[in-house]
């Protein structure tokens, strides 16, 4: 149905007319319906999920929040891998070899894989996302292993994810292999344990008994391939029965009998091209600063140690400059000394900030095994928001730098139009969630009318507190009564979230208008804006570049690419507006335009330094010997210019993270940009469009619905079809008809 859709260049009213028109000529159903569409997409072997409530403490108050996440971590890998790899065109080509030299690159033979949470809107995402695909940062290539409505603190962490995948995440760094089989054009991936149980058959033959699968006896296959990858005198390889290819063997070299053998769960068709390659899995953890400090039970940023990396103290050795200068270096952390001091600050009686710092503030258990995550390189750089809160805190002050030497405005003025600012990014973010909390009413309102109306259904329109008696005695049936209960319960959940939005909703308005009435009088006092502040916003609206709605005011990771690639023409603006002023005014305008080649020549040097930065740490590549040297020369630029032009007026850690951090990460894998966390930033507004669409369902169904819509949408080939399809509906812009 979407091929005849997309081939034939139908919109969806178009395609439901074309089937309405054959079926009634015909009297068969030849195109089927939407819903058998949708049961076909999710047929083919999804991967298995489950749902329900658990527990959590949201805002201090132990609330019950839904959750939806895979069984097996291992089998949502084993399956998207298979799909990906059956579809040469979406691997990467350029990880084996470092650019401009015949070395092997790190990631070489691999497949490697990002595990990702982060918290957007009301609910958390973990998932993965497999770095050997084409676009690795795209949210398309983001596999949800877990949502829930609640906050990604640690305890929550634990209780949904963690405590579920201990067994498998702390598998993967033991660089387990994968071997992926293809035929045709078809493919199966399995991961191979390291460690496994032999035993043998009554029969003699020796045998392997995994998790969830069946023991195959080896006595019973009847074709042993001799196609594989070589280990240490070892090679794994297929194994065929018949015609269908049903699992994996490892061989001692020079034997064609197995030691040991892993079925596939579904057996592989054999053509003549068969083809079976064993790769390595290395794992790496992204996302934001945040997630890192619950990940290892970190007290955060604002600690007397805030880096997860290393011992460094705030005060001590982040605030004292340059890292190449600092000697001694601080010590480096690992999860097994993070272990340790969660031991030792578990075992004091009194919890005392003192006793905080004493352990390098690790006040919680870190949710991964120290025997096994032990090496923090697996822990990647925080690469996006690196750069969102250094470019947004470098305009702030250069915007500070033109109120004052530019538009002579003095100190109080500019902390004035500062609060101006501030107050307005507020007021968006206040806006933002006065339009959620109303979307989110509107919605249980309609809600608890289909569920009101479904349970009077149900109870022969009686009301929905009858009795049990009173509803048999009206030939209303157990089953139906049993029904209606549910139902009624689920009534009384959305009236509560219901009132819950209206009481929200009073006071975000209130807060509202005392905040509009606090700038309109901000903005009396200060008047309009000066002519070379007008400049610099005349250059963000020029190239597109404008705050968020958020409570920050920040940029986002696009508008930041456009600002570092367009920073020279800042310059340019401001030197214009010098003309204009110079030309309105008795001044001559050299005299401004001295004072503005005085502001660039002091701030051209940071700019440019972190624009060659941004350019290598976010190029989402291999980087080649020379391009690894600039970029940690980089590193150290950036952070010297940024203390120089500002001292003592920077993000410290951040910093710190840049020329400590970033440089021994690039120069071990060769990359930065390819491990950035964009993907799971980027699928919360996807998931945010499921919520609305799934809006009158609820509990379970509601979470199993999201988890398989997420999984479909998840699929290359859907992916394929829809961009197909959105191409074809492209319209070009509207021309006007003459007569």
């Amino acid at each position: 149905s979407l091929t005849l859709m997309s081939s034939a260049n139908l919109t969806y009213a178009q395609y439901r007319m074309v089937a309405k028109i054959i079926s009634g000529s015909t009297g068969v159903d030849v195109l089927a319906p939407e819903s058998q569409v949708r049961a076909n997409i999710t047929a083919d072997d999804p991967v298995e999920f489950e749902s329900g409530r658990v527990e959590l403490i949201v805002k201090d108050k132990s609330t019950e929040v839904a959750f939806g996440r895979v069984v097996s971590l291992f089998e949502s890998m084993e399956k998207y891998v298979a799909m990906v790899y059956q579809k040469p065109e979406l691997l990467r080509d350029d990880l084996e070899r470092i650019p401009e030299s015949d070395r092997r690159s790190p990631l070489a033979d691999t497949i490697c894989i990002k595990l990702m949470c982060d918290k957007g809107g009301n609910s958390t995402k973990f998932g993965w996302v497999l770095i050997q695909r084409k676009n690795a940062n795209s949210a398309n290539n983001f596999q949800v292993l877990a949502e829930y409505e609640g906050p990604d603190d640690h305890d929550s962490l634990n209780t949904v994810i963690f405590s579920h995948f201990s067994e498998e995440l702390n598998f993967l760094p033991h660089n387990p292999k994968i071997a992926i089989c293809l035929s045709g054009d078809c493919a199966v991936a399995k991961i191979l344990p390291s460690e496994f149980q032999v035993n043998t058959t009554a029969s003699g033959a020796p045998m392997i008994t995994i998790i969830d699968e069946q023991p195959q006896e080896v006595s019973t296959l009847v074709d042993y391939g001799n196609a594989g990858m070589e280990v240490e005198g070892t090679f794994w390889s297929y194994i065929q029965l018949g015609d269908s290819l049903i699992g994996v063997g490892l061989f001692m070299t020079g034997t064609t009998t197995p030691q040991f053998f892993f079925e596939f769960r579904t057996p592989l068709k054999v053509f003549p091209e068969l083809k079976v390659t064993v790769k390595v899995i290395k794992p790496f953890i992204a996302g934001d600063y945040a997630f890192y400090c619950e990940l290892c039970g970190h007290q955060g940023s604002s600690a007397m140690f805030p880096c997860v990396w290393c011992q460094a103290s705030d005060k001590n050795d982040i605030q004292k400059g340059s890292w190449r200068d600092l000697s001694p270096k601080p010590k480096a952390r690992s999860l097994s000394l993070m272990h340790g001091h969660f031991t030792k600050y578990n075992a004091s009686v009194k919890k005392t900030p003192k006793i905080a710092q004493s352990v390098f503030n690790i006040t919680k258990r870190p949710l991964l095994s120290s025997v096994d995550w032990n090496d923090m390189l697996y822990i990647a750089p925080i690469v996006l928001h690196l750069f969102l809160g250094t470019i947004v805190k470098l305009y702030d002050l250069l915007l500070k730098d033109v109120r004052q030497q530019l538009d002579g405005l003095d100190v109080n003025h500019c902390q004035l139009l500062q609060q101006i600012q501030e107050t307005n990014d507020f007021i968006s973010g206040l806006e933002k969630d006065i339009k959620n909390v109303t979307d989110s009413q509107q919605k249980n309102i309609k809600s608890l009318a289909a569920l009101q109306g479904q349970a009077k259904s149900l109870l022969k329109n009686q009301v929905l507190n009858v009795s049990e008696t009173t509803a048999m005695s009206k030939g209303v049936s157990k089953e139906n009564f049993d029904r209606a209960q549910t139902l009624k319960a689920l009534v009384n959940e959305v009236r509560i979230k219901k009132d819950e939005d209206t009481i929200a909703l009073q006071s975000l308005k209130k807060e509202l208008e005392r905040y509009k009435t606090r700038v309109e009088a901000l903005n009396t006092a200060a008047g309009k804006p000066g002519q070379f502040e007008e400049a610099l916003e005349k250059f963000l609206q020029h190239h597109d570049i404008r705050r968020q709605a958020y409570y920050s005011g920040a940029f986002v990771g696009n508008h930041v690419n456009k600002l570092l690639l367009n920073f020279n023409g800042m310059w340019d603006f401001l030197y214009a507006a010098a003309e204009k002023i110079g030309t309105n005014e008795s001044e001559s305008a050299s005299v401004y335009s001295q004072a503005v080649a005085n502001l660039v020549a002091r701030l051209q040097p940071i700019w440019s330094a972190f624009a060659k930065l941004h350019d290598l740490a976010r190029a989402c590549r291999l980087l080649s010997d020379r391009e690894v040297e600039e970029l940690c020369d980089a590193c150290h630029n950036a952070s010297n210019e940024a203390r120089k032009a500002y001292p003592g007026v920077h993000v410290q850690l951040k910093l710190h993270i840049i020329e400590a951090h970033l440089p021994p990460f690039v120069k071990h894998w060769r990359s930065a940009g390819l491990f950035a966390e964009d993907a799971v930033e980027s699928i919360h507004a996807l998931v945010n469009r499921l919520n609305r669409r799934f809006a009158c369902l609820h509990g379970d169904l509601k979470q199993t619905s999201k988890m398989t819509a997420l999984e479909t949408l998840g699929r290359c080939d859907v992916q394929s079809r829809a961009q197909t399809i959105q191409n074809i509906r492209k319209r070009g812009p509207y021309k006007k008809k003459t007569s």
